[in-house]
């Protein structure tokens, strides 16, 4: 049987790469189409960088970092004790954002971004759920270490 952190992995790598497929398919980079005129924009960049753009153009070394990050969260996972589910939920996204950038990598040489809040770097639904996963594992770490 087919855990649910696997199925929520899936279905996150999915949305992921179904959101690059269309952007980058309908898309010019460096257009930008405005949803809320200054707040939110989808925007079409193409990072050959990590997060924010640094590192540009290692993308074999990103592609190794990024796998030996995913071996490591699936290792990982199977010590979990069933009941600290959090930490589960919060590796399974941060191993679902890492495959879907490293997705982009191996086939485009180049990682999709397109969500665009004007305050910070241009970004992707992969490292949306890699900063959300790591909010679950601190507050897991911070709150609940007791259980």
């Amino acid at each position: 049987m087919i855990q649910a952190y696997y199925l929520l992995i899936i279905l996150i790598i999915a949305v992921d790469q179904a959101s690059k497929y269309f952007v980058s398919s309908l898309m010019l980079p460096g257009r930008t189409i405005p949803l809320i005129n200054n707040v939110f924009h989808i925007t079409f960049v193409r990072n050959t960088g990590a997060a924010f753009g640094i590192f540009p153009g290692n993308t074999n070394l990103l592609i190794a970092v990024g796998l030996i990050a995913a071996l490591f969260i699936l290792y990982t996972m199977h010590y979990i004790p069933k009941n600290k589910y959090y930490y589960k939920i919060g590796l399974s996204l941060i191993l679902a954002g890492s495959i879907g950038n490293i997705i982009d990598r191996l086939y485009r040489g180049y990682v999709v971004d397109m969500l665009d809040f004007r305050l910070f770097p241009v970004f992707n639904v992969a490292d949306a759920m890699i900063n959300i996963g790591m909010v679950i594992l601190i507050a897991g770490f911070l709150l609940w270490r007791r259980d």
